[in-house]
């Protein structure tokens, strides 16, 4: 009779299981009438996912294979590859500046392989620091402000419990300090952490840099509960801010040269990308801020033609003069966002 792969490697699992001297390649070719060669691949799956099976020989050398624990461990048991893509996690989030959040990983990486039956773990335990010793993460240019894990904590539990909080925070674009009551309601992570929080002096969130607070309590006074999808928010940004004109239709063209190249990015989450008849590749999207944008239209040099919207051409026009310091205009336009 023959089954579907998954469930010919659970019941080879259950096999294991139940047998106290173990299976021979043998038994495994028998129970379900299989070739050798796809008996040993069988076998090796069981092992994959249920790193607790045990290797034994009997007296002419022929190798046996048994689960001892019960399945329920075993299927709740963490694989090399998981504790693997953890250890990977943790880096990303330490480069990202968010070193409470990659302590955390780190934490639950050494519970999850405590947990770990002794055998199980000295077999992983050296395949595990080579892989971690063989993963590493490149070093890009950019800001590394590692959060106080204490005023993070703060945020979080004023988010759950939609409560105000109050503290010093000096603005990124005056240098002042000023005492700020906020709402806080979600993180924004980047290249730099952000707090989107309601300033009752507002009418809509704001950005607030998470490295610029400094005494920061929890107030007893409940905030508003503002109806907002976070996910959807981001979304209508490029990188984090937003324009107050809103998000706008974007449309690039990239030259037949940058195209293969282009084809491969990630602009947006709503992007379309269209392969043009002379082999130039046209991108478009929607969202909002400009400065954002033409801070990476930068990178692309004259490979890429902005076709909308026409604000974006004026922009980054504006940004070329301004890293040249040529002027045509002293007031021209600069849509930098103004985060507080």
């Amino acid at each position: 009779m023959r089954y579907d792969k998954p469930e010919m490697i659970l019941r080879l699992a259950l096999l294991m299981q139940g047998s106290a001297e173990g299976l021979r390649l043998a038994d495994i070719e028998s129970a379900f009438s299989v070739s050798r060669r796809t008996a040993e691949r069988m076998r090796d799956a069981v092992i994959r996912l249920f790193p607790q099976v045990e290797e034994l020989a009997d007296g002419g050398r022929q190798k046996r294979w048994r689960l001892p624990s019960g399945l329920r461990p075993a299927l709740l048991a963490p694989t090399l590859e998981e504790l693997s893509a953890l250890d990977a996690a943790g880096k990303l989030l330490e480069q990202a500046s968010l070193k409470t959040q990659a302590e955390a990983l780190q934490t639950l990486g050494q519970k999850l392989r405590a947990a770990l039956a002794p055998a199980m773990r000295r077999r992983l335990d050296p395949d595990l620091d080579a892989l971690s010793q063989a993963e590493a993460v490149t070093h890009r240019p950019g800001p590394y402000v590692p959060i106080d894990g204490t005023t993070l904590a703060i945020f979080r539990e004023a988010i759950l419990a939609g409560r105000w909080i109050e503290g010093r925070y000096r603005s990124r674009i005056t240098g002042v300090e000023s005492v700020k009551r906020l709402a806080p309601l979600g993180f924004l992570y980047g290249p730099r952490p952000f707090l989107l929080a309601q300033n009752p002096e507002w009418d809509r969130p704001q950005h607030y840099a998470l490295d610029r607070f400094a005494e920061v309590r929890l107030l007893p006074d409940p905030a508003p509960v503002l109806d907002i999808d976070l996910a959807a928010f981001v979304q209508r940004s490029f990188g984090v801010f937003q324009d107050a004109e809103g998000p706008r239709r974007i449309v690039w063209r990239f030259t037949a040269h940058a195209a293969p190249n282009a084809r491969t990015y990630r602009f947006h989450p709503t992007q379309e990308m269209i392969d043009l008849p002379d082999g130039r590749l046209e991108v478009r999207f929607t969202a909002s801020s400009l400065w954002e944008m033409a801070l990476h239209l930068f990178g692309w040099g004259p490979d890429v033609e902005v076709i909308e919207p026409p604000e974006l051409r004026e922009e980054l026009l504006f940004r070329c003069r301004e890293v040249m310091g040529v002027y045509e205009d002293e007031d021209a336009p600069a849509n930098i966002p103004t985060p507080a």
